[in-house]
């Protein structure tokens, strides 16, 4: 309708559709589920200003604007036309009208009743017929693409024996047989190639479950290795000790033979007592002097170490009673020492 005056808008309406005729409609707004009904009556103005209808199963008059008119055939076939709907279409609508009506007696016309179960009856028949329709264009199909590969091989086949004949004529029979036996080499080859390449893989299968093994056994041997280096710097420390030790015992064992010699210089001193009263026969330059072996007495080692020659024989033993002793050498050597430590 594309007039927009209401009373052109309800002429056109019955005009085309007369006064009975199978509508959808909405009684709210039309986002709602719509109803199915036949007019009953014409359309006219409500108040002078809207055009509505009204409907059987309704007590009150619809607006136009929520009625839409059903087509009168399906699928958009004209009323004068043979033409019949699509068969599964008209299968789900009359599936969908069992549905909705139920089982039994729909109509009865010169003592011949209409059951809905012949309904049902024949949209399963057309299912059926439009599933083999379907099948059969799809063996069609299949076929066609049967025929076109088989002509297409049979094409090939022929360029091949073509080949094979030109080949025979250039190059005779025994370069055929030469080329089949090169053929045959290639498919062995490859198979050794496939054999390898599995082989291949088992290796690396087993490599990967024996990497965990070998990190483990490289980080023990890393390990290892750490605790030789710690054990080989602990041993070099060791003989660094060792050789400290044996130097220390080098030193010390000519310290002892130094003690040893103040050991035999001091022994003036306990030998003979008589020297610290005077009375020894030690010969000295001067007679009213003390016997130079008191003033040793108290010498520290050093002293005793500096005069130690002075005290011995020309033998190298201590001097003994009668020799002569050194007095104002050993003073001296003494003082000098002293003198040195303060």
């Amino acid at each position: 309708m594309t007039s927009t005056n209401p009373q052109t808008i309800a002429d056109t309406f019955n005009t085309e559709h007369g006064s009975v005729t199978w509508v959808r409609y909405w009684t709210g707004t039309r986002d709602d589920a719509p109803k199915y009904d036949l007019t009953n009556g014409k359309a006219w103005l409500l108040g002078g200003h809207t055009p509505v209808v009204r409907l059987r199963g309704e007590p009150s008059c619809i607006a136009l604007t929520h009625v839409d008119v059903l087509p009168s055939q399906p699928d958009d076939i004209a009323d004068d036309s043979r033409d019949l709907p699509d068969p599964v279409d008209a299968a789900q609508r009359v599936k969908e009208y069992i549905s909705a009506t139920g089982d039994g007696i729909y109509d009865v016309v010169d003592g011949e009743v209409l059951y809905a179960r012949d309904l049902e009856a024949l949209r399963r028949a057309a299912e059926r017929a439009s599933e083999v329709e379907m099948c059969a264009e799809k063996t069609q199909i299949d076929l066609e693409k049967e025929r076109a590969r088989s002509a297409q091989m049979s094409r090939e086949l022929a360029e091949a024996r073509a080949g094979l004949e030109q080949w025979r004529a250039t190059y005779g029979e025994d370069a055929l047989r030469n080329a089949q036996q090169i053929l045959a080499d290639r498919d062995a080859a490859r198979a050794e190639i496939a054999g390898l390449t599995a082989a291949n893989q088992r290796l690396l299968n087993h490599l990967h479950n024996a990497t965990p093994d070998l990190v483990t056994a490289q980080q023990r041997a890393d390990q290892a290795e750490d605790r030789a280096t710690d054990l080989a710097n602990r041993l070099h420390r060791a003989e660094q000790e060792i050789a400290s030790h044996n130097k220390a015992v080098t030193h010390w064992a000519g310290q002892v033979h130094q003690l040893q010699q103040i050991a035999n210089a001091a022994a003036y001193e306990v030998a003979d007592g008589l020297c610290l009263d005077g009375e020894c026969d030690h010969e000295i330059e001067d007679e009213n002097a003390p016997c130079p072996f008191v003033e040793t007495r108290h010498a520290t080692a050093a002293e005793l170490l500096a005069v130690k020659a002075l005290l011995m024989s020309s033998d190298g033993d201590p001097l003994d009673d009668g020799d002569e002793i050194p007095v104002g050498e050993i003073r001296r050597v003494l003082g000098e020492a002293r003198a040195e430590v303060a």
